[in-house]
């Protein structure tokens, strides 16, 4: 009921003895916000009503009486039986606190509410009839199950919030189940769940829904009688017969029953229903309409009134037709446009796909990349097409790689035909196109480099290899051509300069870097952690550094994957796997995999060809098939 202060609570209890009445919380609130101010009071009386157990409902109702005691009396004052769903009578299975299912019903008439009475009720009469056959009955031959599609998706929802609970089994129906840190008793004998929801709702808990699944029971034997397809068919099983029209009733002697008394007030006829204070206003029609004149919201170009001048108006029919010639000038694209468009997007799919690798390091590739990128993007700054797009990109390049991650610098360094000249080299390369200054990053990078050798040279200085067989080299990526440009003789001496005034102790580094690696020599097969096993009895310590970077990825393609796959294989039908389980399940898929070499794939050379032959422009796409 909506208002219990009218005599009607008094009236139901008299003539239905039987009944459960519950009072509408949103009115309490009401009435409680007119007597004691307060913006959290009506929080916490609803937090608190709606709460399915008595230690949950004593926790939300104790935050009111530290925020204002007298409403709190007041509150408390209720009977709780007819406003808290934890004291709902659960033989009802009901468990709405606000009058909702009214106010849908008013909305539906609210069209026939304007009527006389005889015919007001006469069309609520037939609109329900016409309701009952065309609506809900035919409901019954779509259903699949026993079980209405209602209580099927609160059945999903709560099993799916059962996939982090564990169960103990006490016996054959009474169990134990742990929901982070409180324990609640399920008893499926008795449908009960310490918890609340199942006493009154009817619908099994999420702690009753994990005990039937790991019992492998079926699900809707536990759903009560009054939710089932049985009992919805009784419940429209009446009829709502038929009246002839008023001529054809018989004649009955009685006193002829007048209407009261109207009397006309001033005024037009108020219709719409009187919004509590926190209710929000109806949104008017005229909210949605723009001028496209001055832009602002709330009328149209045609009655713009002083908002917007002729000139505004026609200055902005101007710059939308500029608009228009701009996007058609841009479609008239020339072949060298196409063809710089198709090289930058070109560059960074090979960049996503090189550094999302699995067969080969990725630590050392990052930098080459980076260095690919800063010089598409300064050969392409000034291109009609790209230009803009470019120096957003541009800006966005500057905020990741202005400071060189030291994973990157190091990846680079530990390959023999790079090093710490060919690092300050690139480094530099890539500062002159974007104009970036890593002076003092490459200053940082060679002392730490220094001090990780020395934590790795006390901790592995004495351990000696043996040598190895000779690996095979590949290709130097495409970035070496700029260090060829270099001048070998000037870099190598500064290299040796530097490095030896970089540290007097770790001689083994100071080695490695001095050495020479001829960039001429390599063949198709380099492989980078093989080489520094083969070098390992030359180099003992930094091997040991080179292999700890090398395997380090610097994208989380690889782990996201392995999350997607726990994801697929921990789904709502698995919910009772093990740990142990899950780790076997991903470990023999990746395992399988890696033997057919199908880890992280993602090259794909029909759309490297079809992402090649692009056209912005399509008729520039056709002239192209017809030549």
């Amino acid at each position: 009921m909506s208002n219990r202060k009218k005599g009607v609570s008094d009236v139901v209890v008299r003539q239905w003895p039987m009944s459960t009445n519950h009072f509408c919380v949103r009115h309490i609130i009401a009435n409680l916000q007119a007597k004691y101010k307060g913006p959290l009071n009506g929080v916490y009386v609803y937090d608190a009503a709606n709460k399915r157990n008595k230690r949950e409902f004593l926790e939300e109702i104790e935050k009111l009486k530290l925020v204002n005691i007298d409403a709190y009396n007041y509150v408390m004052g209720i009977p709780l039986q007819s406003w808290c769903i934890h004291e709902f009578d659960t033989h009802v299975k009901a468990e709405h606190t606000t009058n909702n299912i009214s106010e849908n019903f008013n909305s539906w008439v609210d069209e026939l509410s304007s009527l006389p009475a005889l015919h007001m009720l006469e069309s609520i009469r037939c609109k329900l009839m016409k309701r009952l056959t065309r609506g809900l009955k035919p409901q019954k031959n779509k259903w699949d199950g026993n079980v209405p599609f209602v209580v099927c998706k609160i059945l999903a929802k709560m099993q799916d919030k059962g996939r982090f609970v564990t169960v103990l089994c006490a016996s054959e129906t009474k169990f134990e189940v742990k929901d982070k840190l409180i324990y609640y008793n399920v008893d499926l004998e008795n449908y009960t769940c310490d918890c609340g929801f199942w006493q009154v709702s009817g619908i099994p808990c999420k702690h009753a829904m994990v005990v039937i699944t790991t019992k492998r029971l079926n699900i809707h034997d536990f759903v009560h009688k009054y939710l089932i397809k049985e009992y919805y068919l009784k419940t429209y099983s009446h009829v709502i017969n038929p009246i002839p029209n008023g001529f054809l009733w018989p004649e009955i002697e009685h006193f002829e029953v007048l209407p009261p008394m109207k009397k006309k007030m001033p005024g037009r006829l108020k219709k719409n229903r009187k919004r509590s204070k926190d209710e929000p206003a109806k949104h008017k029609r005229s909210g949605g309409v723009r001028c496209s004149g001055c832009g602002e919201f709330g009328h149209n170009a045609r009655t713009c009134k002083g908002r917007g001048s002729t000139s505004t108006h026609k200055s902005v029919k101007r710059k939308k037709t500029e608009k228009t010639f701009v996007r058609m000038r841009n479609f008239e694209i020339d072949d060298n446009s196409q063809s710089a468009h198709n090289i930058s997007a070109i560059v960074f799919y090979n960049t996503t796909v090189t550094l999302s690798g699995v067969y080969y390091p990725t630590s050392s590739q990052a930098i080459h990349q980076i260095v690919e990128m800063s010089d598409m993007l300064n050969t392409y700054r000034e291109d009609d097409l790209l230009g803009d797009a470019v120096v957003a990109m541009e800006t966005k390049f500057k905020k990741y790689w202005s400071e060189m991650p030291f994973l990157y610098a190091l990846g680079v360094i530990v390959d023999p035909r790079i090093k710490l000249a060919g690092l300050e080299y690139l480094l530099e390369f890539t500062g002159n196109k974007l104009s970036i200054d890593y002076s003092e990053q490459i200053t940082d990078i060679r002392n730490k480099l220094f001090e990780v050798f020395s934590i790795y040279e006390r901790r592995f200085g004495g351990i000696h290899t043996e040598p190895s067989p000779e690996p095979d080299r590949q290709p130097l990526p495409t970035s070496w051509s700029i260090l060829k440009r270099r001048k070998k003789d000037k870099s190598a001496s500064s290299s040796s300069s530097t490095t030896r005034s970089a540290a007097s102790s770790g001689a083994e580094l100071n080695r490695f870097l001095e050495a020479q690696f001829d960039a001429d020599e390599n063949t198709e097969n380099f492989d980078l952690l093989l080489w520094w096993k083969t070098y390992s009895y030359r180099y003992p310590v930094l091997s040991h550094l080179a292999r700890d970077i090398l395997v380090i990825p610097v994208s989380t393609v690889s782990s996201e994957q392995a999350f997607s796959t726990s994801g697929r294989i921990i789904e709502p039908r698995r919910n009772c796997l093990t740990p142990e389980m899950v780790e076997v399940l991903i470990c023999i898929r990746d395992w399988e995999h890696a033997r057919k070499r199908m880890q992280n794939e993602t090259v794909d050379e029909q759309f490297i060809q079809n992402f090649s032959n692009l056209y912005v422009d399509e008729g520039s796409a056709s002239n192209q098939v017809q030549n």
